[in-house]
């Protein structure tokens, strides 16, 4: 029997590996202590797919360490490549009338399409409206041509 990984559990981990196994460090964990965050029946429940990722809490904590030092340094990165970008309005100005101008553009050209998808809506409803009508008259002709038929 080997001891448990958590350095602060003084349990034995049992060989029929009836425990937790850390696929960052290799660790295995006791369910004793909850050492790997998990009892036995809470980590029998969980899926293969998930237990074959598992880490146990040192290296997760390692991994997000990592993981957040490697963000810092990409913030510091951009800051500098925006502080080396000394945009001027001069530079900058044309470009945003332009964009202004393609904005009023756009919103122009929106605003004529929804009239005319009202429009086309308003001619659709009418033209329901005169089907039913329509409809209506067909099946009062055929009642009155049911009626002379069986009345001669």
């Amino acid at each position: 029997m080997a001891l448990c990984a958590n350095k602060n559990c003084n349990s034995k981990v049992p060989d029929n590996g009836d425990c937790m196994t850390c696929q960052g460090c290799g660790g295995k964990l006791c369910f004793e202590n909850k050492c790997g965050k998990y009892t036995k029946s809470s980590w029998a429940s969980i899926s293969g797919a998930k237990k074959s990722k598992w880490r146990c809490p040192e290296c997760k904590e390692k991994n997000e360490s990592e993981s957040n030092q490697s963000k810092r340094q990409e913030e510091r990165r951009s800051r500098r490549s925006i502080e080396n970008k000394q945009i001027t309005n001069k530079e900058v100005m044309p470009e945003i009338l332009e964009l202004k101008a393609i904005i009023t553009y756009v919103t122009t050209k929106q605003t004529d399409l929804q009239y005319s998808v009202d429009m086309v809506s308003d001619q659709y409803d009418k033209i329901l409206e005169k089907q039913k009508e329509l409809q209506d008259k067909i099946q009062g002709l055929e009642e009155q041509v049911i009626f002379l038929v069986a009345s001669k």
